[in-house]
């Protein structure tokens, strides 16, 4: 009994503290916030300009177009305050032909971010930097279309930029280039510690990419440039990569680089030519005007194809290791190798002088030379 009281009791006193069960007066309104309450967002089109730009950005924050710009001041916009978002939102900032750049970057130090548009029509930079080594830009979801050099990007599309003035993307050291595709004229120049990934080149009159120290470049692909495909300092990586119709070397690597899976065919000149104590693994090499593969000393190179190319399939440095190769069809030797170098599990068949060829101090082991147009293997 005392315990239906009790049950009785803490039920009253949860009835005495229930607020009323009828609704306020008036139609219900939202209690979410707006866009702007959750990221103030200001206009970019009705932002006045200052020193010769059409419009100035002083403060950090998000920013949008309205429409598209089209310039007849030698800029459209300013930027003199880091942390700057600044969507395009599907329209474009257009120089018109006469504006030297679209977006000049005048911080000391910092980031700027450009999106979801298009820059176009510019004589020289569509972005440019006062300060690029303390600068970075980040372009995402951008297409930047017949202007004299672009910036660093991210899932962009940069088409006919270049004009002779710079690469269509150019950075320092540090840099990321992803998901992008360049489309003419001139390509991409970045530094030590550069990152490129799934890049794609077509047809530029400069090198495709080209990288410093350290960094690494994947799964790109590179049709039509001059010069080089990719080119990569010491200590580099080039991974899972694609080179064709190249009016120079398809991949050239400095000392301690690796190559790995990745295909170079129609070049006029080396198909690979990496430096000393390299690394090439799963890779091939067609049609090429010179050699295959020309790799330095102490290198080593393993499960690779050198087919139809001009002169010699492989050629190594001193000290060196091929495992597991295949040189075929190709106009001098199949395998040439330097002194103290292992042949081991490779075939060379139907060269046109001998399969395999070394100097002082060579082994070849588990191999097989025939229907060459020489010697099966000549030590």
């Amino acid at each position: 009994m005392r315990n239906l009281f009790a049950l009785a009791a803490l039920t009253l006193a949860h009835a005495a503290v229930a607020g009323p069960l009828t609704p306020p007066p008036g139609p219900p309104t939202s209690t979410l916030r707006t866009l702007d309450q959750v990221e103030p967002r200001t206009e970019i089109n009705t932002l006045p300009g200052i020193l010769g730009t059409l419009h100035a950005i002083d403060q950090p924050g998000s920013y949008y177009l309205t429409g598209d710009i089209v310039t007849i001041p030698p800029i459209i916009i300013r930027i003199t305050a880091s942390n700057a978002v600044i969507d395009l939102n599907g329209f474009a900032l257009d120089g018109n032909g006469t504006a030297p750049t679209a977006i000049r970057v005048a911080i000391p130090a910092g980031v700027v971010t450009v999106r979801n548009g298009t820059i176009r029509n510019t004589t020289g930079l569509a972005i440019q930097l006062d300060n690029p080594f303390s600068t970075r830009v980040i372009l995402d979801n951008v297409v930047v279309t017949d202007c004299g050099s672009g910036g660093s990007a991210t899932r962009c599309t940069i088409i006919n930029s270049g004009g002779g003035l710079g690469p269509a993307i150019k950075g320092e050291s540090d840099t990321v280039v992803r998901d992008t595709t360049i489309d003419g004229v001139e390509g991409i120049a970045l530094g030590n510690r550069a990152l490129v990934e799934r890049v794609r080149v077509f047809g530029v009159t400069t090198a495709g990419i080209t990288v410093g120290d350290d960094a690494l470049v994947a799964d790109a692909v590179v049709v039509g440039a001059d010069l080089v495909g990719i080119e990569a300092g010491d200590r580099s990586i080039v991974r899972g990569s694609r080179v064709r119709s190249i009016t120079g070397d398809g991949i050239r690597m400095g000392d301690g680089a690796r190559v790995l899976n990745s295909i170079v065919a129609q070049v006029t000149a080396e198909g690979f030519e990496l430096g000393d104590a390299a690394r090439v693994e799963g890779c091939r090499a067609d049609d090429c005007a010179v050699r295959g593969f020309q790799i330095g000393n102490q290198s080593i190179m393993s499960t690779s194809t050198a087919t139809n190319n001009d002169f010699d399939g492989i050629l190594t440095g001193s000290a060196s290791v091929v495992d597991q190769c295949i040189a075929q069809f190709n106009g001098t030797n199949g395998i040439r190798v330097g002194s103290n170098t292992i042949v081991i599990k490779s075939i060379a068949t139907q060269n046109d002088r001998d399969g395999i060829e070394g100097s002082t101090n060579v082994l070849v082991a588990l191999s097989s030379a025939s229907a060459n147009g020489l010697n099966g293997i000549t030590l």
